[in-house]
């Protein structure tokens, strides 16, 4: 009984996780940043109107491609302002067409730079 009740927990938890990595950007420029897209190449997230000082929280999802993307390949982001390509970068690894376990990106943006930091939990 203890060995059913043990499987279905672990059942749960598996079931609940998600495919995909966690992203905290931020803005340290001294206006706004009218978009943001980070990508892995086969999905995108899109931030709008990122005021100065301000964080955002994203989920890039790998979910809907785990069965077709069996490939290698890195993240990128592309700020955007009066709707100019202004800064891109590519970050990051995945692998297999999925990313690190419980994988989180903080981003900062700046004037001339964009700081990466990558962290496991």
């Amino acid at each position: 009984m203890k060995l059913y009740i043990l499987l279905l927990i672990l059942l749960f938890f598996t079931a609940c996780s998600k495919l995909g990595s966690d992203f905290e950007i931020t803005n340290k420029r001294l206006t706004s940043i009218d978009s943001v897209v980070l990508s892995n190449g086969f999905n995108n997230t899109v931030i709008y109107n990122l005021k100065p000082n301000e964080n955002y929280k994203a989920f890039l999802d790998f979910e809907k491609e785990k069965d077709t993307v069996i490939s290698d390949g890195s993240y990128s982001i592309q700020v955007y302002q009066n709707k100019d390509k202004e800064q891109i970068l590519n970050f990051g690894y995945y692998s297999n067409g999925s990313p690190s376990s419980s994988l989180r990106f903080k981003l900062v943006i700046e004037n001339d730079t964009i700081s990466v930091n990558e962290s496991w939990d």
